[in-house]
């Protein structure tokens, strides 16, 4: 198959420190006219946070690996869709970039907890449908060379099912080859590298699809649902209580009528907070601010009112404000 260029790289919130060499202002602004380029409103969003010093002054409460526009603007975003920032989701909804600048400055300046405690717990995706340009053709060849007549999907981990509904997309190659729906209201482009030919078939039908663990399109017939609470009992036992809370937190938030996945996470807590606790004074000791106040915001997650939490994460920050307005040190 010939290899189709443009497919996302590594996930932001994963990624590397914002770029040392450039101000913090110079890579919003940069992303706002450049990377974004296919959204007008994180465009205007990201200017806007670039030319606003309270707005830069906030992103920087975040740890250096988590400040980079993709984390801080889904975070926001994610806000948004959560309804607690409903001018922000108002102006969204609207596509009005202007009001969506100033109320995700004002989001920013009002939520600053929030957007670095989402930043920090929630790694960003790549580019997901992007993926469907591969997947389709490649899903479509394996199934015509076993004369599969259906085809059945799994995603793990997945951030909203999107690799699942790779069929309901149209797809445009650069060699003027054409996949998937072309009727579909998602349609992409892709640019083919090298002279193999990208198989022609169809996907036999639409694919049954197993999503985990969430699904935007819960409800879809041909659609299933692993409970938050099963998943969260699955990573307890493997030991991983940070994944484990945060699921049964999910279910609970889910279904209020829930016992168990409440219980689950309060049982889980007071560990979890001395644990992070512990991880937030080790970081401090080595001076790994970064890592401190990741900590520190991991407690306050947890327990929003410890104070000592509160007090400590707020010293990381300011000692981190002071170490960085220092001089380098001559070579």
């Amino acid at each position: 198959m010939a290899k189709i260029a443009g497919m996302a790289g590594p996930t932001a919130g994963s990624a590397v420190p914002v770029d040392r060499a450039r101000t913090l202002a110079q890579v919003y602004r940069h992303f706002g006219e450049v990377a974004a380029g296919t959204s007008p409103l994180y465009e205007r969003v990201a200017v806007a946070l670039s030319e606003s010093g309270e707005a830069l002054r906030a992103i920087e409460a975040a740890p250096a690996r988590k400040r980079h526009p993709t984390v801080i603007l889904a975070a926001l975003h994610d806000l948004a869709l959560a309804r607690r920032a409903p001018a922000l989701a108002a102006a969204y909804a609207a596509a009005d970039g202007d009001a969506a600048a100033a109320a995700a400055i004002d989001t920013l300046l009002q939520m600053t907890d929030s957007v670095v405690a989402i930043a920090v717990r929630r790694p960003t995706r790549a580019y997901e449908p992007g993926r469907c340009a591969v997947l389709y053709p490649a899903i479509a060849e394996a199934a015509r060379r076993v004369s599969a007549d259906a085809v059945g999907l799994i995603d793990v981990g997945c951030s909203a099912g999107l690799n699942l509904s790779v069929d309901r997309v149209g797809i445009a190659y650069s060699n003027g080859q054409s996949l998937g729906d072309p009727s579909s209201a998602v349609q992409m482009t892709a640019s083919v590298v090298g002279d193999r030919p990208i198989p022609a078939g169809a996907m036999p039908g639409r694919p049954e699809a197993l999503a985990i663990v969430r699904d935007l399109e819960a409800g879809s017939p041909k659609k299933e649902f692993v409970s938050p609470t099963y998943l969260g009992g699955i990573w307890g036992e493997l030991g991983e209580k940070d994944k484990a809370y945060d699921l049964f937190t999910q279910a609970a938030k889910l279904d209020s009528k829930d016992p168990r996945a409440r219980a689950e996470a309060e049982k889980l807590r007071p560990d979890l907070v001395a644990l992070h606790d512990r991880k937030a004074r080790e970081a401090s000791a080595r001076q790994d601010l970064d890592t401190a106040i990741m900590e520190w915001t991991r407690v306050l997650d947890l327990d929003p009112n410890n104070a000592t939490a509160l007090r400590e994460r707020q010293r990381a920050i300011d000692l981190q404000k002071i170490t960085k307005d220092l001089p380098d040190k001559p070579k």
